[in-house]
């Protein structure tokens, strides 16, 4: 009955999809009640639409807020808050932080403004943040995503400009 018990555990940590990318512990493809099973920075919260999120998780060594979103009951984002607010040296460092991230995950960048047969180097990406930002409107975003992206997911760092003039920086996992 022990190994019953355990089989069924591991069953239900498992993702029932085929794909086993995602991020961290968070493979695309779970359920739910999966997501919430990692032992990694629950507790979770529930949102209205039923995607979940998280407030513990260290994002390299910080607390970010996380966020699950699924479709058909799947999961198919994971999308890391990695700042909110105002502060320029803190939207900087942020932006600096996701693409180190995406840069240990695939190898590279990409700017749209770069030629998509090369990598845009940090100072590159800090110079296109610098020149967008003073034109961003409430509700646009400025985007780096990895390079070469991967074919098992898409993975890119975004700044938005929300109401009130703060910014959020987030790094992105998601399904092709």
């Amino acid at each position: 009955m022990r190994v019953v018990k355990i089989l069924l555990a591991a069953l239900l940590i498992m993702p029932s999809s085929a794909k086993s990318s995602g991020y961290e512990g968070w493979r695309f493809g779970m359920t739910p009640g999966q997501v919430q099973l990692q032992e990694i920075s629950g507790p979770y919260y529930a949102f209205s639409n039923g995607d979940l999120g998280t407030k513990s998780f260290a994002f390299r060594g910080q607390p970010a807020l996380t966020s699950f979103y699924f479709q058909d009951g799947r999961l198919a984002r994971v999308m890391i808050i990695i700042y909110s607010g105002q502060d320029v040296d803190a939207i900087k460092g942020a932006l600096e932080s996701a693409a180190a991230q995406i840069t240990a995950d695939t190898g590279g960048l990409e700017l749209p403004e770069i030629a998509v047969d090369q990598a845009a180097s940090l100072e590159q990406v800090a110079a296109a943040w610098a020149a967008r930002q003073p034109s961003l409107s409430e509700g646009q975003r400025f985007q780096v995503g990895a390079f070469p992206m991967p074919a098992d997911r898409k993975i890119w760092a975004s700044i938005g400009l929300l109401s009130g003039g703060a910014y959020m920086v987030s790094l992105n996992y998601a399904e092709p």
